[in-house]
């Protein structure tokens, strides 16, 4: 009897009890990874944003502080919209880790103009020739537009929805030309102050059913991509 109980144990799993098992770890991993693979490129997207952030006002404070005045009295107001943003970069771009510098060039690696998306799914329709390109040294692509003054100064930021001294705008994209090229996903604003960088937060439009403009600034307030619904 005790023979007989031994050589069942020794005979081991039976082909179907392999097979059946192995299917169950198949479709825990089919659930599993993608979620683990997510959570993973949420932290590099927050990482990517938060050292964006840090980035950009270092670069700021060193320019402003070469230029000797804010952003809002540089002498770039009286230029037409693309050269005072070239004018912006040439006081910027010292100060960055660039690898391509794209000025105004729409080529592939440069520009994602007419692909870009809402967080709730609209097409983005501003005309992005507008914009600044420079690719960094990680692959990720910033734009910069300047923002037009609205005084008779000539030497003062405008406003962006009720928000005073936006004295430009950038979009930053972690991860370049590659999808889903979608805003609050890859694709985060900034505003540019007179002395900092600040994430975009006009109309605190960062929700799950909105266009996502102020999901940078979520971030940076609560360290993660849980936008409410």
């Amino acid at each position: 009897m005790k023979q007989n109980s031994r050589q069942k144990i020794l005979k081991g799993f039976t082909l179907a009890e392999v097979l059946i098992t192995l299917v169950i770890v198949g479709v825990v991993a089919a659930i599993t990874i993608p979620i683990i693979h997510n959570n993973y490129m949420e932290q590099v997207t927050i990482s990517k944003v938060k050292k964006f952030h840090s980035t950009m006002n270092q670069a700021l404070r060193l320019a402003v502080a070469n230029e000797g005045v804010g952003v809002d009295n540089w002498d770039i107001y009286e230029e037409s919209i693309t050269t005072k943003a070239n004018k912006f970069m040439s006081s910027l771009k010292p100060y960055l880790k660039i690898m391509k510098d794209c000025g105004y060039d729409t080529s592939k690696d440069c520009s994602v103009e007419g692909k870009i998306k809402t967080l709730k799914g609209n097409i983005w329709g501003e005309d992005f020739s507008t914009y600044y390109r420079l690719i960094l040294d990680d692959g990720a692509v910033m734009a910069i537009r300047t923002n037009e003054y609205n005084d008779s100064s000539k030497h003062k930021c405008g406003n962006d929805n009720g928000e005073e001294d936006v004295c430009g705008y950038i979009l930053y994209d972690v991860n370049g030309n590659k999808k889903p090229n979608t805003l609050a996903k890859d694709i985060f604003s900034f505003y540019i102050r007179p002395n900092y960088i600040i994430g975009h937060y006009a109309l605190k439009d960062c929700n799950k059913h909105s266009d996502g403009w102020a999901c940078a600034n979520y971030i940076l307030q609560h360290g993660d991509m849980n936008y409410p619904n």
